[in-house]
């Protein structure tokens, strides 16, 4: 009956959950398709909740996807205003791909005009019942508001330049420590990117300083260090751990058990110091391998920031020679031969609140791998992970472990020098900005994973798949760090005067409206750093353009 369609608005629930089903199916997308749509569109309660849900998780920095959603719903007890739980996991299944979205968005704009017109019409009734309205200019006025009746604009964006990491790739799921995260990915909600990162980190620092890699003069040992970055609980990092920790404890039995608690370099060196010739009851450490785990790496950054703190450069050193000292007076302990790896825990705000620009500039962050890490499911029962066998596997590790104590040089087969000669071009060529400053000890950081790889097949030589292995394992590292760190610049002036270039692309930007976006509050040296550091970085550049009177600089963005 004509009744029974006008006690609804004109909507379709099939578009209004086409949309939604196309954020889910494809979530490295959101950013481009939430900038499309807004509240309006939605006219059911259950959408209009979802949409909610998801813009928030996008905002918040998660990545938008089925089981974020549905734990963002739980949370906030919307589960039921959202449809219940068969609605917001059936979305998916409602799209046979995100190709439709276009049609989609296009019955969906349709449906809100039209909606749009009727509001416009019922208020035009309304009106027109009021007698306290003037009537000589009514009719008029009210086609005039019919002819300039126009949906709000929508300026699409373009999609995130930095979206969440894609998926490992396959080349990564390699040797023993691949096949770990094979079988244990089914039976838990951990990432296997965490489960990976950390097993290969913790069995590199079982190996001990005996098998390495030589580059030019320098030896590169199989210690290596690595920051999980991801959602407080929801990102499911000290699971990931859990499940490695019971694995690599098993393989070595003289392995020192991992610690945490870092605060200071001579706190660090303690752990790993050699015998004190001022104390004849202090032999010393023998064993040099140290793990640490710091579940709240917050804590050791903010550590880092203290004056006269020494943590930062021990640290580094660890990294590049292992032996380590300090220029304290009154501590100058030192170690030598350390085998020192670190694994921490963090979420990405806490990153972007206590890691500081110095640590960046000083070589301590390019020190670490920077991982993306979330649930990867959700398993209310826990999986099954207590019945599966390892059994081979810890023999597997076991043998290599046997393995690596015998070994000193690791090298290059033939064919994956080849390989490697392809790749060290990209590998060494900078970025700018604070992802360039994170990421540019690229070339060390894919040797030293490339020979844990090598040592975990007993293999005196990296083979192109032990090659292949590491740099997918620093293609996601490294697209996790430009997602975590973006496209700032490590100056704040520089990032604003980016952002406005950018917003006014392609118009440019003269010297005096550029000091007047600080409102005069930043001085010409300043802002004359900030326009180099933009030019060397090739994200902007200047031209000379003729003002009355003189010449002026105009700068535009690239």
């Amino acid at each position: 009956m004509v009744t029974d369609k006008l006690a609804q608005l004109p909507h379709s629930s099939e578009a209004e959950a086409g949309v939604l089903g196309c954020i889910l199916l494809a979530p490295d997308r959101a950013a481009e398709f939430l900038a499309q749509l807004r509240n309006s569109h939605f006219y059911e309660e259950r959408t209009r909740c979802l949409f909610r849900h998801l813009n928030k998780l996008h905002k918040d920095g998660t990545l938008p996807d089925t089981v974020a959603l549905h734990q963002s719903l739980r949370d906030t007890h919307d589960l039921d205003n959202a449809g219940g739980l068969d609605f917001v996991t059936s979305l998916p299944d409602k799209v046979p791909s995100v190709a439709n979205w276009p049609s989609f968005l296009a019955i969906l704009t349709a449906k809100e005009q039209r909606r749009l017109v009727i509001e416009a019409a019922n208020h035009a009734v309304r009106v027109a019942h009021d007698e306290t309205q003037d009537s000589a200019n009514l009719a008029e006025s009210f086609v005039a508001a019919g002819r300039n009746l126009t949906m709000p604009a929508v300026v699409p964006s373009a999609p995130a330049s930095n979206p969440w990491p894609a998926p490992l790739a396959a080349a990564a799921i390699h040797g023993p420590a691949g096949e770990f995260v094979r079988r244990l990915e089914p039976h838990t909600e951990a990432d296997p990117a965490a489960i990976l990162l950390q097993t290969l980190v913790a069995v590199g620092n079982v190996f001990g300083r005996t098998a390495h890699f030589m580059a030019e003069a320098d030896q590169h040992f199989c210690n290596v260090n690595a920051v999980l970055v991801g959602n407080t609980s929801k990102g499911r990092k000290g699971t990931s751990w859990g499940r490695t920790n019971q694995m690599i404890a098993k393989i070595d039995p003289y392995w020192p058990r991992p610690v945490s608690g870092l605060s200071s370099g001579e706190g660090l060196i303690y752990h790993v110091r050699d015998a004190q010739p001022d104390d004849e009851d202090d032999h010393g450490i023998g064993d040099k391998r140290l793990l640490v785990m710091e579940p709240e790496f917050a804590r050791v950054l903010q550590s880092t920031k203290r004056e006269s703190n020494t943590l930062s450069a021990v640290i580094r050193q660890t990294f590049d020679t292992g032996h380590l000292r300090t220029l304290t007076k009154n501590s100058p302990a030192t170690a030598t031969g350390a085998h020192v790896s670190i694994i921490g825990h963090i979420t990405k705000q806490e990153l972007a609140k206590t890691l500081a620009n110095t640590e960046c500039a000083n070589g301590f962050a390019n020190r670490f791998l920077w991982v993306c890490v979330k649930r990867s499911k959700l398993l209310a029962e826990g999986g099954n992970a207590h019945l599966l066998d390892f059994d081979d596997l810890e023999q597997r590790f076991k043998r290599a472990v046997e393995f690596a104590k015998d070994r000193a040089e690791i090298r290059r087969d033939p064919t994956a020098r080849e390989l490697w000669c392809d790749l060290y071009a990209e590998l060494s060529d900078g970025k700018p900005g604070l992802l360039g400053a994170v990421t540019s000890r690229a070339e060390a950081l894919v040797m030293r994973l490339a020979t844990i790889y090598a040592i975990l097949d007993c293999s005196d030589l990296i083979r192109p798949d032990h090659l292949r292995a590491a740099l997918a394992v620093w293609n996601y590292c490294e697209a996790s760090a430009a997602y975590i760190f973006g496209d700032s610049l490590g100056d704040p002036v520089a990032d604003e005067i980016l952002r406005a270039l950018r917003n006014l692309k392609p118009e440019p930007m003269t010297r005096a409206e550029i000091s007047d976006l600080f409102k005069r509050h930043r001085t010409a040296t300043e802002i004359d750093r900030a326009l180099s550091t933009l030019a060397d970085g090739g994200l902007a550049r200047m031209a000379t353009v003729a003002t009355p009177g003189r010449h002026a600089e105009a700068w535009s963005a690239l």
